[in-house]
């Protein structure tokens, strides 16, 4: 036995007893034995023993689930917030291994990290979801020669108000955006109002007050007549132009569908057959997504403006080389289109490129119209258009859509 004595002196000390009777008969005659002075070493076993106590208050007090592994993965502790938080009793982890208990969690960012904890004996800290009960938790994990040491808290709702709040964002961001692109749009109808419809107005009230008046030979009202009609062709002309620009969103209530990219692209070579005849133009595709969800309608109008652009401003005497791709990206469907035309100088150009009435190049007809549409429309699927050009090196744009449902 183990027991604390007092001395003679009145010190309270730690001794081992170790004692043997001698019997005769049966009877026991006397008894030898031994005291062992213990006191040194039961001492520091009660502070230990302490200190152990200590720690288990600690760990069972404090608001985090705990747990401790050794180096095998042999749960070694698990207090009582981590038996409520995982719904696991203690009797139920203790002295088994972590991952033949928790084997749904293997591949998840907890094996991960933890086991990075221990390879590279450094603390880890990060914030998962463990799908199987459908909890966030914020992880903190710190190695030890012994093993690892575990804390981690349900951040369930931070976690989803953080997700709320980044959604609301998302939202903010995208309604701001179209705040944008709905004043771009405001900007360009004051333009044409302030530009092109005034000045034909403008006109035609003058020539016809000119008319009204009397003492002008029928040539000179032949004339203010013919002007007058040229004003009012050319105030028709913007009109359709503006019936044009409303029409380019009218299409957002249609149905998306699945669109095969090929197909489009060959329904639009049949629809301008004799133009890339006489043109000679080559069309080269390689589309590494072969179709995506998307207004059908819009795309092609999108790659027939596209199309007839480059027919129209290609290389004289240099027959065009179309090239259209498509790949997928971590935001979703991305189209290139490149051709080998005359180019445009984006030093000079870059702000003006899809702007409205905006053209580069004099010598064929057209009205500024073609860009400007594409982009509106790229736009209001929901993507973004970028362009890189070298003068008579060619164009090439860049489309970004999302993946849709």
């Amino acid at each position: 036995m183990e027991a604390q004595i007092v001395t003679a002196k009145g010190n309270a000390r730690w001794v081992r007893v170790i004692a043997e009777p001698e019997t005769v008969d049966g009877r026991c005659t006397r008894i030898y034995g031994s005291f062992q002075d213990i006191d040194e070493r039961k001492r520091a076993e009660l502070e230990t023993l302490s200190a152990i106590e200590e720690k288990d208050r600690i760990l069972e007090s404090i608001g985090d689930a705990f747990f401790a592994v050794n180096k095998e993965w042999t749960v070694t502790y698990w207090n009582d917030r981590a038996e409520e938080v995982l719904s696991r009793p203690r009797r139920e982890i203790l002295h088994r291994n972590m991952w033949e208990v928790y084997a749904d969690a293997v591949g998840t960012p907890f094996y991960t990290y933890t086991h990075k904890a221990i390879a590279e004996n450094a603390a880890q800290h990060f914030v998962a979801c463990y799908e199987t009960l459908g909890i966030w938790f914020e992880v903190s994990a710190f190695p030890s020669p012994g093993g690892l040491s575990v804390f981690f808290r349900d951040v369930t709702g931070r976690k989803q108000s953080e997700l709320v709040q980044r959604e609301l964002n998302q939202k903010l961001q995208a309604y701001t955006e179209e705040l944008v692109a709905s004043n771009k749009g405001l900007e360009q109808f004051s333009y044409i109002v302030s530009h092109n419809l005034r000045a034909p107005v403008a006109n035609i009230i003058g020539l016809g007050e000119l008319l009204r008046q009397e003492g002008y030979p029928a040539e000179a009202k032949k004339t203010f007549l013919d002007g007058l009609l040229e004003n009012v062709w050319r105030l028709d002309t913007v009109i359709r132009d503006l019936n044009t620009m409303l029409q380019a969103k009218k299409g957002l209530g249609e149905r998306t569908e699945p669109v095969n990219l090929a197909e489009l692209v060959e329904d639009i070579q049949g629809s301008i057959h004799n133009l890339m005849e006489e043109s000679q133009v080559q069309i080269i595709t390689d589309f590494g997504i072969g179709e995506f969800s998307t207004i059908r309608s819009y795309l092609q109008s999108i790659f027939h403006n596209l199309i007839t652009n480059s027919i129209k401003y290609g290389q004289p005497g240099v027959p065009p080389i179309i090239e259209i791709g498509s790949r997928l990206s971590q935001a979703g469907v991305v189209i290139t289109y490149r051709d080998n035309g005359l180019g445009i100088d984006l030093e000079k150009r870059r702000n003006q490129v899809f702007g409205l009435y905006k053209r580069f190049h004099r010598h064929v007809e057209g009205k500024g119209m073609g860009l400007f549409m594409v982009k509106t429309q790229v736009e209001a699927l929901g993507g973004k258009i970028s362009v890189s050009s070298e003068v008579n090196k060619g164009t090439e744009f860049t489309m970004e859509f999302k993946l849709l449902p």
